[in-house]
């Protein structure tokens, strides 16, 4: 048995009404109507428990004439009841809109790889589900390092930066495709380079990366940079005169 959760949301033109059916596969009779809800406009969402385990389809009708620009976003979330969680709660009853944390224990398999599921908080009066909370969880998987290298960079001026991917291990280099502000990038012989512009004091790029066998990599590196000087400063006046004056003095001590 499982936990069903499909949703509709951000409609567009939220003109008409929709209907979201399920059907299921029956070996005797085909496909059947298993479940069937409505929606004024604007998306649903339908919760099912303890749906028997077989093949499903969902479809999205439309009240009336479908506008040929009609767009929506579509979720299906499956939860079964692995017993794979631990959670270390002391149960008190908590205030609303109060927060607080729970650590959680999770039993993984053996076998090196990564796992998806959900941690689903229920209402113990009603059983309804509050939040789906989506889990990812790498077990075995090397341990990628990324670090920066940078020439002397400067405010305002044009500069690059070489990220260098390595196993974290064994330092051998590492190829694949890293996100870099938003920007993808592909390593060549583990060496990414990446053009800047930086405008204050620190520099910050935020470095993705998900690559097959390792963990997923997720860090903010801050680089320093200096500012531009032009030139010396230039000193006039009474300030010029106080400055031959100390000048005069410091060589004065430095026979």
């Amino acid at each position: 048995m499982a936990r069903l959760r499909l949703e509709i949301a951000n409609v567009m033109p939220a003109q008409g009404g929709e209907h979201l059916w399920l059907y299921r596969y029956e070996r005797d009779r085909g496909w059947q109507p298993y479940w069937v809800a409505h929606s004024s406009g604007g998306g649903m969402v339908i919760e099912l428990e303890r749906v028997p385990a077989g093949y499903y389809r969902v479809f999205v009708q439309y009240d009336g004439s479908v506008p040929s620009d009609l767009r929506y976003q579509y979720r299906r979330l499956v939860a079964v009841e692995a017993y794979g969680i631990g959670a270390q709660d002391d149960g008190a009853r908590r205030e609303r809109g109060a927060s607080w944390e729970v650590p959680l224990t999770f039993y993984t398999p053996v076998k090196a790889g990564r796992y998806y599921g959900c941690v689903i908080l229920l209402d113990e009066e009603t059983g309804a589900s509050l939040a789906w909370l989506p889990v990812e969880v790498s077990v075995g998987e090397s341990e990628l390092s990324v670090t920066a290298r940078a020439s002397r960079l400067l405010v305002d001026r044009p500069g690059t930066v070489v990220l260098e991917l390595k196993d974290a291990a064994t330092g051998a280099p590492v190829d694949g495709v890293i996100t870099v502000d938003g920007r993808r990038y592909r390593s060549r012989q583990g060496t990414v380079t990446v053009t800047v512009k930086p405008s204050s004091a620190v520099h910050a790029l935020r470095v993705e990366a998900d690559l097959p066998g390792y963990r997923p990599f997720s860090r903010e590196i801050r680089l320093p940079v200096h500012q531009v000087w032009l030139g010396p400063p230039v000193v006039g006046g009474a300030r010029a005169e106080e400055h031959a004056e100390w000048r005069s003095r410091a060589e004065w001590l430095l026979r």
